[in-house]
């Protein structure tokens, strides 16, 4: 794996972190109309829920005059249980990863498949192995009534299960480069912001149709990335509350991201969008749809790479 194709790699996974949550700042009447309710979690122990997360990507970088474009359909599975809730309602949530199935076709090396229920027809690309050593591996943590990820446990593990897979793959100058990289974005800030994908941190104020909120977020973990996203109650029946939403994402130039040998630093901007339903029982989100168009470079070692990224993520039970 050369690093162009690591390069991509990072650029990918960055790509899957773009769309989550973030702290609320402030919750705007306009125009409001209809019942308030409250938007929190009402989780009780034992409460298992399985969600599947499918993102469907196009990115085309260019380097050194050479275009290179990468299609893709990942989906990722995962099983959540709820273990305990405290008296304020935080709740402590085991989530295990049951299976990813991927597909791509990349300019550069072709199409690939892998699926964790069949991995021996995935070949020996250094991504499914990665895959591979997610599979069955737990991740512990805290969320309280707001939606708030206040704590997370099982990193460490996770991302030792995750190299142990990789293996031999991942040795010398780009080993080392990987495994910076994994540490960026698996460490405590980059799960946190991954897990907020699973559900939206919610006002601490009543809500009515047609009510709006704002949230913020600055960097995210080792991301240099500046988001703002405002959510607006577009319906509430009996069953269901149903949120639209908008963003702005925008990198933050002054500061890279370091992967040992290098550096690399990023200006992208983009817009997002999405829909997403809410279960008044529990809080939980019942399903959602993000999209998400990113453009502008990354440079590294003082080349600068120009990419665009067209995203789809949803997310649903199953």
């Amino acid at each position: 794996m050369n690093s162009n194709r690591l390069t991509l790699l990072y650029a990918t996974l960055l790509a899957a972190l773009l769309w989550v949550g973030c702290n609320p700042s402030n919750v705007s009447s306009s125009g409001g109309s209809g019942d308030k309710v409250s938007l929190e979690m009402k989780l009780e122990p034992g409460l298992v829920f399985k969600q599947v997360s499918k993102t469907e990507q196009k990115m085309t970088q260019s380097m050194m005059g050479m275009k290179t474009t990468i299609a893709s359909v990942t989906e990722v599975f995962f099983k959540n249980e709820v273990l305990t809730v405290d008296g304020s309602g935080v709740a402590t949530v085991k989530s295990t990863f049951e299976r990813v199935r991927m597909e791509s076709d990349n300019s550069m090396t072709g199409k690939q498949t892998y699926d964790s229920d069949n991995p021996a027809e995935g070949g020996g690309f250094m991504e499914n192995a990665g895959y591979k050593g997610m599979i069955g591996q737990s991740i512990t943590y805290m969320l309280d009534k707001r939606g708030t990820v206040v704590d997370i446990e099982g990193i460490d593990s996770l991302f030792a299960a995750v190299m142990k897979s990789v293996g031999g793959n991942a040795s010398g100058p780009e080993g080392g480069m990987l495994e910076k990289t994994m540490k960026a974005t698996f460490g405590d800030e980059g799960m946190k912001s991954m897990m907020q994908a699973a559900s939206i941190q919610y006002p601490d104020v009543l809500v009515a149709e047609g009510d709006t909120w704002v949230k913020q977020i600055g960097t995210l973990g080792a991301m240099p990335m500046k988001i703002e996203v405002t959510y607006k109650v577009d319906h509430i029946d009996a069953d269901k509350v149903v949120l639209s939403y908008e963003g702005k994402i925008i990198s933050d130039k002054d500061k890279a991201l370091d992967l040992g040998p290098i550096a690399l630093s990023m200006e992208l901007s983009g817009d997002n969008t999405g829909t997403a339903e809410i279960s008044r029982k529990t809080g939980m989100v019942l399903s959602s749809t993000t999209k998400s168009d990113i453009s502008g470079s990354m440079t590294t070692m003082s080349i600068k790479m120009p990419i665009n990224i067209d995203q789809t993520v949803t997310l649903s039970p199953y």
